[in-house]
């Protein structure tokens, strides 16, 4: 088989359009090479990033924990120590600020037995199926999308939960509501100005749309409160949803003006009930959130923790 011998260009130039994200690092951390692809997943490009460090406020890589992954158990020091590939799944920061699932796949390049780069090849990881893409694309033309955030509106979040319900009573299914608001959320629009406001409300929206499965419901109940309509397995894996979106947030975070905006929330969360009414459900969960509030933000359900 005749193989073509490739220099330096032509390798770089297959990077430079293959679909990946690609990033080379020095045995230090230090980026010294960011192809188109990294710029369109991430938003930052090659003249933010190149010559500096990852763990520079630039990616900041966290995992499911919400361990920072650029100051512990980073995989590039892994992979120059041990001279072995390492796969792994990591949720990085995106430029406007919100976390984004990525699959990496971290290898050396050596000289003899040195490792003097490690290169990064990394996807996005789509939990959303193109069926729910078609169905918000719909629900747009029909007026069922928040305008500023491009989740779900109260008005179809108000037809889900009803429809909800009666799954509940005829199939009993468990299905949870968790509703949450961001925390001081006039003091940042006081502070900055309502435009960083809607940032930060976005910041929130685009953490939702990004990390939740397909056959979860999202949507902004009104002003900086969001609901989110679960399928469970278990009642208490509710939970575990809940306390996933609190991770992702309040690991996001947006710079304005020097500034760090790290948006807090407070949840409530609730199965549904047989007898429940739209209006006693709603009731219900917003209680619950406000005894979050109450509780410096820890999520408050009425179901027991898992063990």
């Amino acid at each position: 088989m005749f193989l073509p011998k490739l220099n330096n260009e032509i390798i770089f130039n297959i990077l430079e359009n293959i679909g990946y994200g690609v990033y080379i690092l020095t045995p230090e951390r230090k980026i010294v090479y960011w192809n188109k692809a990294a710029e369109k997943i991430t938003g930052f490009s090659s003249d933010e990033v190149i010559g500096k460090s990852c763990k520079d406020n630039i990616l900041q890589h966290i995992d499911h924990f919400g361990n920072n992954l650029c100051l512990n158990d980073c995989p590039v020091v892994e992979v120059v120590k041990t001279g072995e590939p390492v796969k792994t799944r990591v949720y990085l920061h995106h430029k406007v600020g919100y976390r984004l699932l990525v699959e990496c796949y971290f290898a050396p390049i050596k000289d003899g037995n040195k490792v003097i780069a490690v290169i990064e090849v990394f996807k996005e990881v789509d939990e959303a199926c193109e069926s729910l893409k078609q169905r918000i694309e719909l629900l747009e033309k029909l007026a069922l999308i928040d305008e500023l955030t491009q989740l779900f509106n109260r008005r179809y979040i108000n037809w889900i939960i009803t429809t909800k319900i009666n799954e509940v009573k005829r199939f009993k299914r468990v299905i949870g509501v968790i509703f949450f608001d961001i925390n001081d959320f006039k003091k940042i629009n006081d502070t900055f100005g309502h435009p960083v406001g809607d940032r930060v409300l976005k910041l929130v929206a685009e953490n939702i749309k990004n990390n939740f499965r397909m056959d979860d419901v999202a949507g902004r109940w009104g002003g900086d409160e969001f609901i989110i309509v679960v399928n469970l397995e278990r009642k208490k894996d509710l939970i575990n949803v809940a306390s996933k979106i609190k991770l992702l947030v309040e690991n996001s975070f947006l710079e304005v003006s020097s500034c760090i905006i790290n948006p807090t929330i407070s949840i409530g969360a609730t199965i549904i009930k047989e007898d429940d009414t739209l209006e006693s459900l709603m009731a219900r969960v917003d209680r619950l959130m406000y005894e979050s509030k109450n509780q410096n933000g820890f999520i408050v359900t009425d179901v027991e923790k898992p063990c």
